[in-house]
Formats: structure tokens, sequence, C-alpha cells
């Protein structure tokens, strides 16, 4: 912005980005939007180049009196300290609209470059997990050791790196899930995550160059990234156990699929217990139709009954008339 053999600023740039970065002051700087209106704040803003290095400075206020108590101190003064995050993004945000557009673009670049690193990644570690032989231990440690009341919402959770101490029932697994994905990458995906690794580094320098040095214990860019692609290969491990295996999936698509055989279904599968035999269990006959069966029989029943003292009484009488005919021969 400063060319050196007119020894001319272009200040006008530089009161584009000031202007572009001003209402979110305004708006996110405080509790509460500063303005209760779009024409209740008042600013300006001045570039000084008489001291030993550029600066800028830019004053606002509020036109109407302030009434609301989330923008008051105790003392009834209005709270004039800007939050510290709002601050910072608009610094982020000013810088970033200094940039040339090669630089935008250059920055473009990278970024589109560490995230295809990163959706390769991810996809060929769930193929080398599921089918190769020497991770079907791996993921049977991590399986073995997962809350099994919360089958179905593994994951790793609302932080920036897999948590291992006792603050959360999912450290045992995210124990073992480090140990696997640091050998993950070690060896089958070792040229990937270098490739990774390296093209996320050079928007540390970019940065650097832009912002200046990083404050102490400042993650890098790069570092954060490192960190943001564990967790998703983590993530994504942790879902192949919370989903099941469907022989009817499109293995055709873009979408990673396990097989009926890999090794997240064996881990499944192992410690599933085996189901004992149910006996088979009769369907119940309607009641209605239960009476009609009773009745029947009590019916057939005594149709018998009726049957068999007939048959007595024949009996008797066939009995009772062979004794009178042999009595009658006796007397004649």
């Amino acid at each position: 912005m400063y060319n050196p053999e007119t020894k001319q600023l272009d200040q006008d740039k530089l009161k584009r980005a000031e202007q572009h970065i001003v209402k979110d002051l305004f708006e996110k700087g405080g509790p509460q939007p500063l303005g209760e209106g779009p024409n209740d704040v008042v600013w300006f803003g001045a570039v000084h180049q008489d001291t030993d290095h550029l600066n800028m400075h830019i004053w606002y206020a509020k036109i109407s009196p302030e009434s609301r108590p989330s923008m008051l101190h105790k003392n009834g003064e209005p709270k004039g300290v800007i939050d510290f995050k709002a601050k910072h993004q608009a610094e982020s945000k000013f810088r970033y609209e200094l940039e040339s557009e090669a630089t935008k673009m250059q920055r473009a670049n990278v970024y589109e470059a560490v995230g295809n690193y990163r959706g390769q990644i991810k996809q060929d570690s769930l193929t080398q997990l599921d089918q190769a032989h020497k991770y079907t231990a791996d993921l049977q440690k991590i399986y073995d050791v997962l809350p099994q009341d919360l089958r179905g919402r593994w994951k790793v959770g609302n932080t920036d790196t897999l948590v291992t101490d006792d603050k959360s029932r999912m450290a045992p697994a995210n124990h073992q899930m480090n140990t696997l994905i640091d050998k993950l990458l070690t060896h089958e995906l070792k040229d990937d995550y270098q490739a990774f690794k390296e093209t996320a580094q050079k928007m540390d320098t970019m940065m650097t160059e832009t912002h200046g040095q990083q404050h102490q214990d400042q993650a890098k860019w790069s570092e954060m990234q490192d960190q943001r692609l564990r967790k998703e290969l983590a993530n994504g491990i942790y879902r192949q156990f919370n989903e099941q295996f469907k022989p009817g999936s499109n293995q055709n698509d873009d979408k990673f699929h396990n097989q009926a055989n890999g090794n997240f279904e064996k881990a499944k599968q192992k410690q599933q217990p085996a189901e004992k035999p149910q006996p088979k269990q009769h369907k119940a006959a309607p009641l209605g139709k239960l009476n009609k069966i009773a009745k029947r029989m009590t019916k057939q029943s005594r149709q018998e009954m009726q049957q068999v003292e007939r048959m007595l009484q024949e009996t008797m009488a066939e009995q009772s008339q062979d004794v009178s005919d042999e009595s009658l021969t006796r007397h004649l």
C-alpha cells in the first residue's frame, strides 16, 4: 500500500477496509447493538502517519441517551468496553480487506488443497481399517471399551481433541483411538498425511506475513487442521460402529460402505451374545372359537352317554328274554 518511489500511501484502501469492519463493532461489540436504530450512531476514523509506525483510530458514539439495563453499569454509566472476540474478528477482517487479490487466490488454493487431502485421508482410512487384517485387533480393543449404554451415539464430542482423562466416559475408547490413528498415519497413509501437513504449513507462513508473529501458546493453523483431521477420523470410525451393515446399500456411490465380513462388523459381532433359541409360540385361538369347540365337545359327550345307556338297556333286555325262553323249555 506504500510506494517508496512516490512516498505515497494508499489511504483510500485503508479507509475502505475500515468502513467494512466498523458496523461489526457497532453490532457485536456489546451485549446489544450500540444503536437503537440505523441512524443512532455517529462515527469517524483517522489515519496517522506522523508517528514511527502507521496507525488508525476509530471514534463512535450513540446519539440517543442509553437506557437499556444490559448496556449500563451498576452506577448508570454506559458500558464502553468492546468484547474481545468481536474486536479480534474485526481486526482479522480488516487485514483480509487489505490483502491483494493474488494473496486471496493463493489462500483459497491452500484451503482447497488441505480440504481435498483431508477428505481423501478419511476415505482411505476407513477402507484400510475395514479390509486390512492387521487392524482387526485394534478395532476390537476400541469396541470392547465403548460404553454400551451409549450405543448408537458414540462420538468424540464437542472438543478439539480426543479427551483421554476421567472427565469423559469415552476416554478409554479415545485412548485406544489415538493409538490406532497414529499407527494408520505413520504407515498406510504416511505420504498423504505428510502432504497434508506441508500444505497446511504454507498457510502458517502466509498468516505470519499478514498478521505478524502469533502470541505465545497460540495454536498455528496447521496444528488446528491436524486436530480437526484426527477428530473427524475418530468420528468416522465411531460412526461405523454405530451403524448396522445393510447388504442392500449402494456400493457404487462416493460414500464408504463397510463389508459384511469386514473388520467393523467382526468387532461388533464378536461382542454380541449368542441368542438362545426361543420355543415356538403357538398363536392362541380366539375366545369365541374356544367356546364353540367346548359346546360341541359337551354335546358330543352327551350323545355318546345316551348311546351307551341304550346299549346297556338292550343288552339287559336280551338277557332277560334268554332266561324266559330257557325256563319255558324246562317246564315243557
